[in-house]
């Protein structure tokens, strides 16, 4: 066993090496120590036993049907597999209307959690004896009352994690969603005062909230190994990978850039890559695009093999006002991995996101302020160039290395469980 202090974390997803949230919280604890980390999830999937061994999983279904979840060691949990899992129309239609952040959905969601049986796990967590609880808080105000809760209960520390921005609502004319938002903010405010730290992911976040909430909070992105330069070998010409998923409308966006391909370069190819498959309206909108071809999922290797071998890489953020409020101050997780590839960056997004402002602020690409066909055509033209981006990559890595906040990180939970 290591002599680190014993960390529960809890999240909604568990730690991993493709999806989002899990690649944040695997690249902050690699090197922590994988005996002295356990992790309570509220979904199951897609696992990394290179971070963490032993996992306690309670999903909606479980809730629903009464069941307590049930413990895991890492090489149990099955990898997600690449197509779409067998679902009920029913149970397909609450998935899209819980994506939209619906206020009904939201609703039921966190009355049938309220009613979720923790025994088990709260067993499972006495056994494990956690020293400090680090929490990746999510949009749900249940996460935050078992977050809570478990801190409470074994009068240990809290560090907050924070990736997304959920403290402003979407629908602001709905009765429900303003007793869903008083709920989730008395839960969220609660978790700020009570967090020894809370850890943003960008700068912009940690102004805003620390100007509306107080709290001690430290910034820290998607790290990678920095060891390495950016790679400058052979490329593929022409060929454009993007990598992430479709929902916020990102969809959209990409479908923009494939027409604007069509009009500037008929032979380029735009391969788009998701962690999930999308849903079919989405494929069959993109497949009517000439320069658009979508390749599955991709395993941690293959990707960074893609990224290593493409000339350009795509980042895309969403343009209308709902998904904007999301994703404002909000840094993209594959930010970094992108620089490290050593790819042309071109980023199509709202010039008051945080991963746009990085990405201008820092010289790491070219940016376009609008999703118009039209104004991507004239940037495409105009053509995508580095400059000085070895010098400028270099310098943003180094930054964010995984060494070096992994480091931060063990430091603050040092700290916290010492004082």
């Amino acid at each position: 066993m290591s002599d680190l202090p014993r960390v529960l974390v809890i999240a909604s997803t568990p730690f991993s090496k493709t999806k989002n949230n899990g690649k944040t919280l695997s690249s902050f604890f690699e090197n922590y120590g994988r005996d002295a980390i356990a992790q309570f999830c509220f979904s199951g999937g897609d696992c990394n036993p290179e971070v963490c061994g032993q996992y306690y999983i309670l999903t909606y279904s479980d809730v629903l049907n009464k069941r307590g979840g049930n413990q895991y060691a890492a090489e149990q949990i099955e990898v997600t597999p690449a197509v779409e899992q067998k679902k009920s129309k029913a149970e397909k239609l609450f998935r899209v209307f819980s994506q939209k952040r619906l206020p009904i959905t939201t609703y039921i969601k966190d009355c049938v959690w309220k009613k979720a049986d923790y025994s088990k796990a709260y067993a499972w967590i006495d056994r494990f004896d956690p020293q400090i609880v680090f929490f990746q808080g999510f949009s749900m105000a249940y996460g935050y009352d078992f977050a809570l809760r478990v801190c409470k209960r074994k009068n240990i520390p809290l560090v907050l994690e924070l990736t997304d921005d959920y403290t402003h609502r979407l629908y602001p004319l709905s009765i429900i969603e303003k007793a869903n938002h008083k709920r989730y903010m008395k839960v969220f405010t609660e978790a700020i005062g009570l967090a020894s730290k809370t850890i943003v992911i960008s700068q912009l976040m940690k102004e805003e909230y620390e100007a509306r909430f107080g709290g001690n909070m430290d910034v820290m992105m998607n790290t990678v190994n920095a060891e390495n330069p950016p790679c400058e070998g052979e490329r593929t010409p022409n060929d454009y990978v993007y990598a992430g998923n479709l929902l916020l409308n990102r969809w959209k966006v990409l479908s923009n850039l494939g027409k604007a391909l069509v009009n500037v370069n008929p032979e380029a190819v735009l391969n788009i890559y998701t962690p999930d498959v999308p849903p079919s309206r989405i494929l069959r909108a993109l497949s009517k695009v000439s320069t658009i071809c979508y390749g599955g999922r991709l395993t941690r290797e293959e990707l960074e093999r893609r990224l290593r071998t493409c000339e350009y890489v795509v980042h895309v953020e969403a343009f209308d006002k709902k998904n904007r409020i999301i994703t404002r101050l909000s840094m993209s997780t594959k930010i970094s991995e992108y620089v490290a590839s050593g790819a042309k960056i071109l980023a199509i997004g709202p010039a008051d996101v945080a991963s746009m402002r990085c990405l201008e602020k820092n010289g790491l690409g070219v940016c376009v302020n609008t999703p118009s066909v039209k104004e991507i055509t004239k940037t495409l033209s105009q053509g995508i160039w580095h400059g000085d981006y070895a010098d400028k990559a270099a310098a943003f890595l180094n930054s964010c290395a995984a060494s070096s906040n992994g480091e931060r990180l063990k430091a603050i939970i040092l700290k916290t469980t010492q004082s």
